[in-house]
């Protein structure tokens, strides 16, 4: 949920098919009780329409590129060799 947004709280649950059927007829999930309908529906759009895969990419990316900008700065503030080995690149792996 932190890489939709910092302050978002969401969970879900990642069971057999048996258990999310009677997890689905409870009264108080039923009710919309102790979870936030609305931020679900807005997080599953965000997931069916491929939009979370495309920012994860992109975030991927940019960690990558900072991770890469803080190591080169560790290699000349302490002196490590150019032989040192840098993070990979989203690319690599």
């Amino acid at each position: 949920s932190k890489i939709l947004a910092p302050g978002l709280r969401l969970g879900w649950i990642h069971a057999d098919a048996s258990v999310v059927e009677l997890l689905t007829r409870d009264p108080v999930l039923q009710s919309g009780g102790c979870v936030n309908p609305v931020v679900a529906a807005i997080v599953h759009g965000y997931i069916e329409t491929g939009i979370l895969s495309r920012t994860i990419v992109d975030l991927n990316e940019i960690f990558s590129e900072r991770s890469r900008g803080f190591f080169e700065a560790l290699r000349r503030e302490f002196g490590l060799p150019d032989s040192s080995e840098s993070p990979p690149s989203p690319d690599s792996r």
